[in-house]
């Protein structure tokens, strides 16, 4: 018994369609949803200024075909930053292998009360039970973070600083006995927080000294990241240079951070006392070596410069090389040795780290009594632009 063609064709669509009915049935029988997970630590009340580490895991049954996307937690009167890295996460369940991804973040409250993160939606694309991009949206569950205040500060107007222990090291470059005019020394200083980031590490305030000039470099953050424990702490480091200009006693004023101990529930302070200074004027008209063993030295500076310079740099060059070092004439000394750098290297080429350090002088406007002129300073100018 034959069919008319029409009737073949409608029952060919049917049978496609329960085809495509029951895929999507046993696709939905058999894909578990998806799970998000979200912690925080300490779950406990916690202290305005503590770093809350918050961490959400976003787990699926096979695959993620796109990452999830989502917005970044926000709180009302807390600070939240974004740890960088997102961590892939695995797990076993039932003999089948859930694929996940882990987000971390700190938040830090800025007032008392309590701070609520309202739930967020979260879309997901992965691999369903055909293969196929199975799109989802899920919401995390909502937070709620208790902040105290800690107890009150002889300033209530200073920024709350609380964690479990708060390191402060100190270091100088030479010995801080025996300056005379002219000398230079640079100071370190380390702020290191097992529970806080390098953001939140408080600055030095740096006042300005007469007879001293002072020189801050750009401090320098880091931050520890670890795979199993996350966030493990911040560091933050300072440095200044201070050029002694000026004879007589001075004084690096006291440093003092005052913190919140979030063990002992006890304010504790972490300082460096004052630094005094006697700064004497050396002999031999303010250079740091006496008039004879100065003598000897340009003698050996105009032998190596000779020596190595020859053919690289002219005699007339090299005689007002050593003029404009004897005379304190920081402009003459770059000018010499930008023209012998730019005769001898390809154009573009990087300038040597000393001739960029005559520039910043230059730039700054140092006095030719703040400019410390030492002998290796010039034998090593010979040799780097070899």
């Amino acid at each position: 018994m034959k069919f008319p063609y029409w009737v073949n064709g409608t029952g060919l669509l049917v049978g496609l369609w329960l085809s495509f009915l029951s895929l999507s049935w046993v696709e939905a029988q058999t894909l578990a949803p998806p799970e998000l997970r979200l912690s925080v630590s300490p779950s406990r009340a916690t202290w305005v200024g503590q770093a809350i580490s918050l961490q959400l895991d976003i787990l699926v049954p096979t695959w993620f075909i796109h990452g999830p996307s989502f917005s970044p937690p926000r709180l009302e009167g807390a600070l939240t930053i974004a740890l960088p890295g997102t961590t892939p996460i695995s797990e076993r369940r039932q003999g089948e292998t859930w694929s996940g991804l882990r987000y971390r973040y700190l938040i830090v409250p800025l007032v008392a009360g309590r701070l609520e993160l309202p739930p967020q939606t979260v879309d997901l694309v992965y691999a369903g039970a055909n293969r196929r991009a199975h799109r989802a949206t899920v919401l995390t569950p909502g937070v709620e973070i208790e902040a105290l205040s800690p107890g009150v500060l002889d300033k209530p107007a200073q920024k709350t600083l609380a964690t479990r222990e708060l390191i402060m090291e100190q270091s100088f470059n030479r010995s801080l006995k025996n300056l005379l005019v002219g000398d230079v020394f640079v100071r370190k200083i380390r702020l290191v927080s097992p529970d806080l980031p390098a953001m939140l590490l408080p600055g030095l305030e740096e006042k300005t000294l007469e007879g001293i000039v002072t020189y801050r470099d750009t401090p320098r953050l880091q931050d520890h990241l670890g795979l199993r424990m996350g966030f493990e702490g911040g560091e933050r480091h300072e440095q200044w240079t201070y050029v002694l200009t000026s004879a007589g006693q001075f004084q690096l004023p006291p440093i003092k951070i005052m913190w919140w101990n979030t063990e002992t529930l006890h304010y504790e302070a972490a300082q460096f006392p004052t630094v005094i200074l006697r700064v004497g004027v050396a002999q031999g008209g303010g250079f740091n070596r006496p008039r004879t063993l100065f003598i000897l030295s340009l003698c050996l500076v105009l032998v190596l410069g000779i020596v190595v310079g020859f053919g690289r740099l002219s005699r007339s060059g090299l005689l007002r090389l050593v003029k404009a070092w004897w005379c304190k004439d920081v402009a003459a000394c770059y000018d010499v040795l930008w023209q012998r750098h730019q005769c001898n290297n390809l154009p573009g080429s990087k300038m040597p780290p000393l001739i960029m350090a005559l520039e910043r002088e230059l730039v700054q406007g140092a006095s030719a009594k703040a400019f410390n002129w030492h002998l290796k300073v010039l034998v090593v100018f010979f040799f780097q632009l070899r």
